[in-house]
């Protein structure tokens, strides 16, 4: 996520252009002049008390490559420079308190093509950015605030007023709100799929708001306990003043986990809106544990 983040802003920073010279996880043969952005395990995430990682501190290391060592030089130079000026500020979803070099940057060889290689290693530190969360409709036990903490299983099999719940010992009862933040559940809404699973308009609809950002990736998580997902559906992109940048439209989804990696980042998006259409089962309500955009 770190290395998407950094390669969106040194696009945003004039430096190139992410897929076609800025590359995350790898360095492809061509152009001659490229840059990659490879995340590393870092060092150990801060937790507290309940289990959860509050803070992450992966490592990232920057590569540049070109004909000649001045260039390469000149480029590492300017990049460590950029990235090292991130410290308490908002990128994408992420709040990043600070990029530290790790040392020099330095040539680490030339290629097959005499081409110069050069790196230049980063400790960073930061934390996911909490967007604003809004639901068009909830059920009576529903935590919505859930669908942006990075956890993409429900901890059980939660039982539904619906018909569906089987007296067995398969079922648990949904969290109490003092529990709600160790017992995943995320956002259930109200009204029941008809005998084809599709729900009525208004359609139950999930918001997410936040800072100004790119998004590059669309992930959308149904009830991996219940074997329930969403099968039709809309992702909405918006910018600050509410102007559509980006409509994803899906149908006949058959994954309880849909992510996709758009061709080619959208940015200066504000909000990102969920609307869910059908779901794969009948006289059930829609389920939605992870959202991210």
């Amino acid at each position: 996520m770190i290395e998407l983040v950094l390669a969106n802003y040194l696009e945003s920073q004039g430096i190139g252009s992410v897929g076609t010279n800025i590359f995350t996880n790898r360095l492809p043969e061509n152009p001659d002049k490229v840059i990659a952005i490879f995340r590393y395990a870092g060092r150990t995430p801060v937790m507290i008390l309940s289990g959860d990682i509050v803070i992450e501190q992966p490592s990232v290391q920057v590569l540049v490559r070109a004909r000649s060592f001045a260039e390469s030089e000149s480029l590492i130079y300017q990049i460590r420079d950029l990235i090292t000026d991130l410290c308490n500020i908002n990128l994408d979803n992420l709040y990043i308190l600070g990029i530290l070099p790790l040392g020099t940057p330095a040539v680490l060889e030339r290629d097959n093509e005499n081409r110069v290689i050069m790196f230049c290693n980063f400790d960073t530190t930061f934390h996911y950015s909490r967007p604003i969360i809004q639901v068009s409709e909830q059920a009576n036990i529903s935590y919505p605030v859930q669908v942006f903490n990075g956890r993409e299983r429900a901890y059980g099999k939660y039982a539904s007023l619906d018909g569906s719940t089987v007296l067995d010992t398969t079922y648990i009862l949904a969290p109490t709100s003092e529990y709600a933040d160790k017992y995943e559940m995320g956002w259930w809404a109200q009204q029941l799929s008809d005998e084809n699973g599709y729900f009525t308009s208004p359609y139950p609809t999930l918001t997410l708001t936040f800072p100004a950002r790119s998004v590059g990736i669309i992930k959308v998580v149904g009830d991996l306990q219940r074997d329930e997902w969403p099968v039709d559906f809309e992702i909405r992109f918006y910018d600050s003043n509410d102007n559509i940048l980006y409509t994803e439209t899906i149908a006949d989804n058959t994954n309880t986990v849909f992510e996709k990696r758009l061709v080619k980042s959208i940015s200066k998006v504000s909000k990102a809106e969920l609307v869910i259409i059908r779901w794969n089962k009948p006289s059930r309500q829609a389920k939605i544990v992870e959202f991210f955009a």
